[in-house]
C-alpha cells in the first residue's frame, strides 16, 4: 500500500544470521507479544492478527493488522526488513466518528467528533510507529553482533 498505512524499517545484519535460527528467535519474540498466526516461508516470516481480539491498549501489537520480516540483499549487504500494516488504526479512526456523527445528526457536532477522534487516532498511530521502531531496533540488535 502506501505510507500512512504500511510502515517499514530495515537494518543491516551479518550474513551468518540468514538462517532458520533467526526465524526461531523472531517467532519467539512475537509470541511474547501475543502474536499467534505466524507463518515462515523461505526468506520471509509473516504474521496476521485477528480483527476482534480483546487485549490491553498498551500491548505492542494492538493496532497492527499484519506484518512481515524478510531478508533483503542490496549491494552485497544483507538487511532484515520489518513491514507492518496500521490499517486497523485508520479504519477505527474513520468509523468511530462517522457512527457518532450519525447519532448526533448535527454537522457541527459531527465535525467536532471527527476532529477529536482523529486527533486521538493520529496520536495512537505515532505512538505505535515509535514503539515498533524500538521493538525492531531491540530485535535486530541480536543479529548485528
Amino acid at each position: 500500500m502506501f505510507f500512512p498505512i504500511d510502515i517499514s524499517y530495515k537494518k543491516q545484519i551479518q550474513s551468518k544470521y540468514e538462517t532458520v535460527n533467526t526465524w526461531n528467535i523472531i517467532t519467539h519474540e512475537l509470541k511474547k507479544k501475543k502474536v499467534e498466526n505466524i507463518e515462515v516461508k523461505k526468506n520471509k516470516l509473516i504474521f496476521k492478527r485477528p480483527w476482534f481480539i480483546f487485549e490491553s491498549n498498551f500491548a505492542l501489537m494492538v493496532g497492527i493488522d499484519s506484518g512481515e520480516f524478510l531478508f533483503v540483499k542490496e549491494r552485497g549487504a544483507l538487511f532484515l526488513k520489518y513491514k507492518f500494516s496500521t490499517i486497523r488504526i485508520w479504519m477505527i479512526g474513520l468509523l468511530a466518528p462517522s457512527i457518532l456523527g450519525l447519532i448526533a445528526v448535527d454537522l457541527k457536532v459531527f465535525l467536532v467528533l471527527f476532529v477529536a477522534c482523529n486527533f486521538l487516532v493520529i496520536l495512537n498511530w505515532i505512538t505505535s510507529i515509535v514503539r515498533h521502531k524500538l521493538f525492531f531496533d531491540k530485535l535486530s540488535s541480536k543479529f548485528v553482533k
